[in-house]
């Protein structure tokens, strides 16, 4: 798989867990990163492409994607929250 370099900022108490997750295992920061976060990125990314392409309503997203309308709102919802946004 080809990575990409990317920069972004932490809190400092998120960037102090990754550093002794990373160096308790004895792996780099970026596969900590990795490893806990590719399936749920790529499972959000799945049913937000759907969502907006949709119109932006769950019950659109189901109809095409065909998944549980809640799934696709308690991603959705879960991200906002996560990010500090208005859900």
């Amino acid at each position: 798989m080809k990575s990409i370099r990317c920069s972004f900022t932490l809190p400092k108490n998120v960037y102090d867990d990754l550093c002794a997750v990373a160096k308790g295992l004895g792996v780099s920061r970026s596969a900590v990163l990795v490893n806990c976060t590719a399936e749920a990125f790529h499972e959000m990314a799945e049913a937000l492409k759907y969502y907006h392409v949709s119109g932006g309503t769950p019950e659109a997203a189901l109809r095409l994607r065909g998944e549980s309308v809640q799934k696709v709102e308690a991603l959705y919802h879960d991200f906002l929250d996560s990010v500090g946004g208005a859900s």
